[in-house]
């Protein structure tokens, strides 16, 4: 039988609940032998994607991805965190290739697009 990686990631996130770190390690070394075993070891970083949207979601944590021209500062951060409230997991990575400014995606969807790159995608679309 087949099972979705959201189901797959439900089953993981259950089964690890509670548990110390060695049968953490325990339980993943096993999961990871029943995907080799099902054959669904090339769907392992969808279900690891899925495992912490539904671990973060469950811990009322708000993921939040900087893009970014050049590195963050901490004061953006500290406003970012004010305005969105909570509790927060930054990742923050430097594109260059967004020219200047900021893209903020909450939660795996984009919820500020101020680069560079977005503004002057937008003024050629006017332009034609």
């Amino acid at each position: 039988m087949k099972y979705t990686t959201k189901q797959y990631a439900t089953a993981l996130l259950g089964a690890l609940e509670d548990k110390t770190a060695r049968e953490q390690k325990k339980i993943l070394r096993r999961f990871m032998q029943v995907l080799l075993k099902s054959r669904d070891f090339s769907k392992r970083a969808a279900i690891l994607k899925e495992y912490e949207r539904q671990y973060l979601s469950a811990h009322g944590v708000k993921k939040v991805n900087l893009d970014s021209a050049a590195p963050v500062s901490p004061k953006l951060k500290n406003e970012i965190q004010k305005i969105l409230g909570g509790k927060l997991s930054f990742s923050e990575r430097v594109d260059p290739t967004l020219l200047a400014g900021i893209k903020i995606v909450v939660d795996d969807e984009t919820l500020i697009d101020a680069s560079g790159r977005a503004r002057l995608e937008m003024l050629l679309r006017r332009k034609v």
